[in-house]
């Protein structure tokens, strides 16, 4: 029988977990929870930020980009 691979082996402690100590298997779940919910928190902040002003458009205009790239002067 080949060894098992990582994910089998924290299939199985979950599983055994689960039924011997049902009280630890709920705090685990509950911690993993609100570590995802705090990083999508801090993720979500940056996001809205920009969206709010003009979608992500530089304050410039498109039409004055245009005009700079006409001219032959770009950044």
């Amino acid at each position: 029988m080949p060894p098992t691979t990582a994910a089998e082996k924290q299939k199985k402690y979950r599983d055994k977990l689960k039924k011997e100590n049902p009280q630890k298997y709920e705090e685990i779940q509950k911690k993993a929870k609100e570590r995802s919910a705090r990083y999508y928190e801090k993720k979500r902040v940056p996001i809205l930020k920009s969206t709010n002003k003009n979608y992500g458009i530089n304050k410039e205009g498109r039409s004055e980009k245009s005009k700079r790239c006409k001219n032959g002067i770009t950044k």
